[in-house]
C-alpha cells in the first residue's frame, strides 16, 4: 500500500508541474498581450488588422512579409507587436503564416473608414484638414479606362499605375471639385501622374469661384508649358481667394491628367 501511495503522490506531483507551468506561461501571454495592446495604442496611428484580400491592398505592396513562428501562440499580437516596431506600418494583415505589415497611403486628416469600407478607423493629429476630401467632383470628360473623377479626392494615395488616376480625353479637359460651401482658401496642392501621364499636368490654369465654370471664375494659379520633372510630382499653389469651386482647366487641345487634388484653408 505504500509503494501505491508514493507513486501517486509521484505522478501527482509531476502533474502539478505541469498545470503550474501551463498557467505561468498563460499570464504570461496576457501580460505581453496587454503590454503590446499598450504600446499599439500609444503610437500615433493604431495598429489594427484588416482582410488581406482588398482591392487597396493588392494595389499597395506590403512593407515586408515576415513568417510567423511555430512559438508565436496569439499571431495577431505577435504581428501587430511587429506592426508597432515599424515606424512605417500602419496596420497589418494575415495571410497564411505570414505577417504582412501594410501603410495605406493617406493624407493627413483622412479616415480609413471612408476609402475603404470595413476598416477600424484612424486619424492623423493633423492642424489642417484636405476640403475637398471626398467632396462632389465632376470632370469635362474621362479618358477610356480611366477611373471617375471622384479618385482624385478620395484620400487614396498608393498608386501603382497611372490608370488609377484621372484622365479627360483631349475635348473638355477640366475638373471641378464643390468644396459644397464658400471657404478662404490658401493652398492648391495638385499631384501629377506618372508613366505615359506624367507629361498631361501642364499649360494648366486653376480656376476659384462660385460658379464651377473656368468660363467666369478667376484664374487664381496656373502650371506652366513643361511637363512634371519627376512621377507623382507635388505641385503647391498659395493663393488668397475666396470661393466655392475650384477648377482645373488644360487650355490646350490635350488631356489633363493628375492623380490628386487637395485644397486647404489655414
Amino acid at each position: 500500500a505504500g509503494v501505491v501511495v508514493s507513486s501517486v503522490k509521484m505522478v501527482c506531483g509531476s502533474w502539478c508541474v505541469v498545470v503550474r507551468w501551463v498557467m505561468v506561461m498563460t499570464l504570461l501571454l496576457v501580460l505581453y498581450q496587454h503590454l503590446v495592446t499598450a504600446h499599439v495604442s500609444s503610437e500615433t496611428f493604431r495598429k489594427f488588422t484588416i482582410n488581406s484580400s482588398l482591392a487597396a491592398l493588392q494595389r499597395c505592396p506590403a512593407l515586408s512579409v515576415l513568417e510567423i513562428p511555430g512559438y508565436a501562440q496569439l499571431p495577431r499580437v505577435f504581428c501587430s507587436h511587429l506592426c508597432s516596431l515599424n515606424s512605417a506600418c500602419r496596420f497589418f494583415s494575415l495571410e497564411g503564416g505570414n505577417c504582412l505589415l501594410q501603410t495605406l497611403k493617406l493624407t493627413p486628416g483622412y479616415d480609413a473608414v471612408s476609402v475603404i469600407s470595413g476598416l477600424d478607423s484612424y486619424t492623423v493629429p493633423s492642424t489642417e484638414y484636405d476640403l475637398a476630401f471626398l467632396k462632389p467632383i465632376q470632370a469635362g470628360s474621362t479618358w477610356n479606362g480611366y477611373p471617375n473623377p471622384p479618385s482624385v479626392v478620395n484620400g487614396d494615395m498608393c498608386w501603382t499605375k497611372s490608370t488609377q488616376c484621372s484622365c479627360t480625353d483631349y475635348n473638355k479637359q477640366w475638373i471641378t471639385v464643390d468644396l459644397l460651401t464658400s471657404v478662404n482658401l490658401t493652398r492648391i496642392v495638385v499631384t501629377s501622374s506618372f508613366d505615359v501621364d506624367q507629361e498631361y499636368y501642364a499649360k494648366t490654369d486653376i480656376h476659384v469661384g462660385n460658379t464651377g465654370s473656368y468660363t467666369t471664375d478667376a484664374i487664381v494659379a496656373s502650371k506652366d508649358g513643361t511637363s512634371p520633372s519627376m512621377p507623382l510630382e507635388t505641385f503647391t499653389y498659395n493663393v488668397a481667394v475666396k470661393g466655392r469651386y475650384v477648377t482645373l482647366h488644360r487650355t490646350d487641345n490635350t488631356a489633363l491628367c493628375l492623380c490628386s487634388l487637395q485644397v486647404f484653408s489655414d
